[in-house]
């Protein structure tokens, strides 16, 4: 632990060997066996028990044990009275000339990052204006819709306070509010202390810079944005901690005198679903066992201290909470206390400024960024040309920055699109924009038959999914905690009127994609038929075919499995290596090559479909269009390995080897020939007329109308 730690600090000191760094540390708690196992440490002793190790600084230790840290011991010479607003000002200047000196010579200073986020924040993307009517605006979109950029281009024009919940992550945003959650964990009675603490420290140390000459609002977000690099270490947090700290044995002064009327808190999830709670009545005389129901539910999660002890401050008007998963229900249900009801300014509004980026928005934006960063004009031109008809980066800001962002670091736009598509496809990865639902699912938390608003959540989200199929766009009409779900699930964009969500508007293609990794497979394809006969004009022809082929297939080759296909969620060589997978479908990704994969026992289906004559999928993003696993993840004109596919298929291939392959294309073309069709087994209407038998037997008929109709219109 120690070798650790002095290999995280050694670059904070610049040149200064790491044999020369020493780490002051004292030990609290049992004595340890000699050759105690660091994993039966960890799985044996209690919390009470636990092995503690402490920087010296962090110690309050007398006379008798050893000296006082520095800081203490400038308490004691200066005879500081920390319930003294002067003297607490006083101490606080000290620690910041300890711990964060300015240099004239070497200036605070910091930038924004090279990234879409960040990129010109000057040049607003997002529509949203404050209001200053004194009330809690929730900002909740979906993930990756851009919530923290408009905040941060709101502060980049008017000066506020910007806090991150979930601590500091690689210099962005402090850990102060994240420590003041602990402190406040420990002790939930002195919440409200430790909340005014929080906002006294940010205070002090804007207003700090402030007098320095760092007067613009773009400068006061940077301080904030990036302390480390602005500061060299996060001020915020040390300040707040060294206060905190002494709060639990001193009264602290902490009225606030001078600060900014703003305050945006980013990520508000994590306060709202904490597993500590709290109380907000100062009554804590009440015999609990007389009243032990309503007493637990004036226990609430974090968040709802933190907003009333914010707001009643007096001081923020402006006062916005951003977040995806917010549970509305604690919003308006649990924290909605006699004490918050009362005061109209914790009163709560939905507000937004964002909606999903269609193709025109993509191609000024991205032409927009790349012009900036000095890329060639041919380079661009060809960028935004794939981009805009990309339809699978438009809708949600991520998507388009994340391609966006890997092009201007490396200049490869194959490596970017690459780098994509496997990481909208990868379930457990951080693009997935539905990974609060598969979390959700996984642990619990939800399930398909979950009653909502009188109906099922899995006939509600098969529905969406076809609408969207058949339409190429899905509404669904819910309101209050059901709306706040689908969002804090990743399903679509939000309607408000009257600062309430009305509707939940499906926009993405990435989505449906997405979708089908979770929605029970069965009740799709059932469905989908049905529509279908009815209504035989599909907007989304080839995802709607896949459906049909895989269980078509799978019904076919197993007659009793029908009820029992599922679509499989998770890496393509766990697909392709687990013994586990019956009657599963795996969908490839777009740069993979097949469109549909199945595995039954030791032999492995790899399935085409080529419907109508038009481009593929994997054409589209340069990949080649196969069921030869020789060429998987293949650029279709180098026939090399597509770059940012590398490792991903060196992983698939010794798992495709330990299986017999069988190659399979769905052909219902009329005009072009099929070339490379040696081995390959064809599906069509003439070699299998019974093939969709299982689901329908007039789906044949409707496909010939669709395709007939296509060709029609060419």
């Amino acid at each position: 632990m120690i070798g650790a730690a002095k290999q995280t600090m050694a670059p904070r000191f610049d040149a200064t060997p790491t044999d020369e760094l020493t780490l002051h540390a004292v030990v609290d708690g049992p004595a340890l066996e000699p050759d105690l196992l660091l994993s039966e440490l960890t799985a044996g002793r209690t919390a009470k028990t636990a092995l503690i190790i402490k920087s010296k600084s962090d110690m309050d230790v007398d006379g008798s044990h050893g000296a006082r840290s520095p800081s203490d011991q400038f308490i004691a010479d200066q005879k500081l009275n920390l319930e003294k607003r002067e003297d607490v000002l006083t101490f606080l200047r000290h620690q910041i000339e300890v711990l964060a000196p300015y240099n004239p010579q070497h200036p605070y200073r910091a930038t924004f990052a090279d990234n879409c986020l960040e990129h010109r924040l000057d040049r607003r993307q997002t529509t949203y204006q404050l209001d200053n009517v004194n009330n809690v605006k929730i900002l909740l979109l979906v993930s990756g819709a851009g919530k923290t950029r408009q905040l941060l281009e709101m502060l980049h024009i008017k000066l506020g306070y910007y806090f991150v919940s979930q601590g500091r992550q690689d210099d962005f945003g402090s850990g102060d509010l994240s420590a003041c959650y602990d402190y406040s964990a420990k002790n939930p009675a002195s919440a409200r202390v430790f909340i005014r603490l929080l906002y006294f420290v940010r205070a002090f140390v804007c207003n700090y810079i402030q007098d320095l000459g760092y007067t613009q609002p773009s400068q006061i977000l940077l301080a904030q944005l990036h302390p480390v690099e602005f500061f060299g270490c996060d001020i915020f947090e040390h300040l707040f901690e060294s206060l905190a700290r002494r709060s639990e044995t001193t009264t602290i002064y902490r009225k606030i005198q001078r600060c900014f009327d703003f305050v945006a808190i980013d990520e508000i999830q994590m306060l709202v679903e904490s597993d500590a709670l709290f109380r907000l009545s100062t009554d804590r005389k009440r015999d609990r066992k007389r009243d032990r129901k309503r007493y637990r539910k004036s226990e609430r999660p974090f968040y709802s201290p933190l907003v009333y002890h914010t707001k009643n401050l007096g001081k923020f008007t402006n006062f916005i909470v951003s977040g995806t998963g917010i549970n509305y229900q604690l919003i308006e249900e649990r924290m909605a206390s006699s004490t918050m009801k009362k005061a109209d300014y914790t009163r709560h509004s939905i507000i937004s400024g964002i909606g999903p980026l269609d193709k025109d928005a993509i191609a000024e934006y991205s032409r927009l960024i790349l012009s900036e960063h000095n890329i060639d004009s041919l380079d661009i031109d060809k960028f935004v040309n794939f981009v805009s008809s990309f339809k699978l980066c438009h809708g949600r800001a991520r998507f388009i920055a994340f391609i966006l962002d890997s092009f201007v670091k490396n200049n490869d736009m194959e490596a970017a699109i690459s780098k994509f598509v496997s990481g909208l496809s990868d379930v457990n990865g951080d693009l997935f924009p539905l990974k609060f639902f598969r979390r959700d699912l996984n642990n619990g938390l939800t399930s398909f038959s979950k009653v909502v608003g009188g109906d099922t959540l899995g006939r509600l989200l098969r529905e969406l999914l076809i609408d969207y199929m058949m339409s190429g766009k899905a509404q669904l009409f819910v309101r209050g905690q059901v709306a706040s779900d689908a969002v804090r699930y990743g399903l679509g964009y939000t309607r408000v009127s009257k600062d309430s969500i009305f509707a939940v508007d499906l926009v993405e293609d990435a989505i449906v994609e997405c979708l089908r990794y979770l929605v029970p497979f069965s009740d799709v394809a059932d469905t989908l038929v049905s529509r279908l006969l009815s209504y035989p004009k599909p907007q989304m022809v080839g995802f709607m075919l896949e459906y049909l082929v895989a269980y078509a297939f799978v019904a076919n080759l197993h007659p009793k499995s029908k009820d029992k296909i599922k679509t499989f969620a998770g890496p393509m060589v766990e697909y392709l290596m687990s013994s586990k997978v019956q009657y599963q479908v795996f969908f490839p990704d777009h740069c993979c090559g097949p469109d549909i994969l199945f595995k039954d026992r030791d032999t492995l289906y790899i399935i085409q479909v080529k419907f109508v004559d038009t481009i593929t999928k994997q054409k589209r993003v340069g990949a080649c269009n196969t069921t030869d696993p020789q060429h998987f993840y293949g650029n279709r004109k180098t026939k090399s390995v597509l770059r940012g596919h590398e490792r991903q298929r060196d992983e698939i291939l010794p798992a495709l080897q330990n299986l017999r392959h069988k190659r399979l294309v769905f052909l219902h073309t009329t005009t072009k020939t099929t070339v490379g069709m040696e081995k390959v087994t064809v599906i069509n209407q003439e070699t299998q007329p019974k093939f969709f038998d299982k689901l329908n037997k007039g789906i044949w008929a409707v496909l010939n109308h669709i395709r007939d109709e296509f060709n029609a219109k060419k």
